[in-house]
């Protein structure tokens, strides 16, 4: 549990990294709709990877982590090591991103 608490630790300082990089004068260097389109969409996704981060380190605060949020089954170690934000199951993630569609 505690290399999983390292690791996700070691992703939010990333991803806080990331955000204020994105942030510092952005400004000044976004000149058109695209650039701006892409900037938007990689400030979306590091905060949506820094609130998975986030999410997760809660789960081990609360014993919860390592289950799946859909079905409680245990994660299998190796999705944990591949991903250790990962709250769903391989099932669960596969009927998710069907629904998702």
């Amino acid at each position: 549990m505690e290399v999983a608490r390292a690791r996700l630790r070691q992703q939010r300082e990333f991803r806080l990294h990331q955000l204020a990089q994105l942030g510092a004068g952005w400004g000044e260097v976004a000149t058109d709709s695209a650039r701006d389109a892409v900037h938007t969409a990689l400030q979306a996704a590091a905060r949506s990877a820094l609130a998975d981060v986030e999410a997760a380190l809660r789960r081990i605060e609360l014993g919860t982590y390592g289950r799946c949020a859909g079905c409680g089954d245990l994660l299998a170690l190796t999705r944990l090591r591949a991903v250790p934000s990962a709250r769903w199951c391989e099932s669960c993630q596969r009927s998710r991103s069907g629904r998702n569609r």
